[in-house]
């Protein structure tokens, strides 16, 4: 019986033997794949840098209108050219004359200027000279004020770098000084271009004129070209007109700026008689405030027909944006 058993079972094991090695039967199932490891988070992403601060907004105004600027930050000072910067612009000058020839004369010119423009750059303006003589020979001072010249100012920018300024006047008969040659001459070198109307010459004139000032990195150019027309008074009978041109050039660097002018009238007379006188003058300015420049100047005679004397002026002012 043992022995039946024990062929039984090994007959069994052949039998699935020899079944497990017949072609067609399934393989066995592969083993799992280890798992993989663990992935980390990647880090956290930079936050973004932050946006740049909005520009301010420019203070360049479109053609046509008057620049918004302080005086500082202008296109600098330039002589015998007025400012085209927005808002109130006071210009105090005094002028110590010297006259060849003139020993022991203390001569002083000295002018007061203020103008306003808006910021669409309409304005107006008022100035008056005032001029002061004393010294050996003479039994008293002499002292006393010129015309006063009201009128109204229009400032535009033809571009960017470019200011255009219009002025209209009138130069009022107020000169109290009988003598109209010691105006003339106190003013002659500094203010060539407003000499005669400042002096007034017991006559009312109109003026009209037109100046650029044109700004490139640091130079400054510049030019004015105008008349002046005697309305009322002795001049009318000996003068029609007064044709009057300036240029200057000149650089700002930062505070400091300095320039040179040439300047030219021309008279036109009613009997065709009529003659020319030309001046230099000289600049130099230094920021002392935001809206504030303090400015040095010499002043020349170049040439004249009848007002040929030789010698100088030396000055100092202030121009004060508000």
């Amino acid at each position: 019986m043992q022995r039946i058993v024990l062929v039984t079972t090994l007959g069994l094991a052949i039998a699935t033997r020899v079944a497990s090695a017949q072609p067609g039967a399934e393989p066995p199932p592969p083993a799992p794949e280890p798992a993989p490891p663990p992935v980390e988070p990647p880090p956290p992403a930079e936050p973004p840098p932050p946006a740049p601060a909005p520009a301010p907004p420019m203070t360049v105004a479109p053609p046509g209108v008057a620049p918004v600027v302080t005086v500082a930050a202008a296109a600098g000072v330039l002589p015998n050219l007025l400012s085209t910067a927005v808002g109130t612009t006071i210009d105090l000058q005094a002028d110590y004359i010297s006259i060849d020839g003139a020993d022991g004369i203390t001569f002083l010119a000295m002018k007061a200027h203020g103008q306003f423009i808006s910021p669409g750059g309409a304005g107006g303006y008022a100035s008056l000279p005032f001029t002061y003589l004393t010294g050996d020979g003479l039994e008293e001072s002499v002292q006393g004020i010129g015309n006063l010249e009201v009128g109204a100012l229009y400032a535009m920018r033809s571009s960017p770098q470019t200011d255009v300024l219009l002025r209209g006047g009138i130069s009022l008969n107020t000169a109290d000084i009988e003598d109209a040659e010691f105006l003339l001459y106190g003013h002659i070198f500094p203010r060539l271009t407003d000499v005669f109307t400042q002096a007034g010459l017991d006559t009312t004139w109109a003026r009209v004129q037109g100046s650029m000032v044109h700004s490139s990195g640091t130079l400054r150019i510049g030019g004015m070209a105008g008349a002046d027309l005697p309305v009322s008074g002795e001049v009318t009978e000996e003068i029609d007109a007064l044709v009057n041109v300036a240029v200057s050039a000149g650089f700002q660097q930062g505070n400091v700026g300095a320039a040179i002018g040439l300047t030219m009238v021309q008279t036109v007379g009613v009997s065709g008689d009529e003659e020319n006188y030309s001046g230099l003058n000289l600049t130099g300015n230094v920021a002392a405030g935001p809206t504030t420049r303090v400015i040095g100047s010499l002043g020349f005679n170049v040439g004249g027909d009848s007002l040929e004397i030789d010698g100088f002026s030396i000055g100092i002012g202030l121009r004060v944006g508000m």
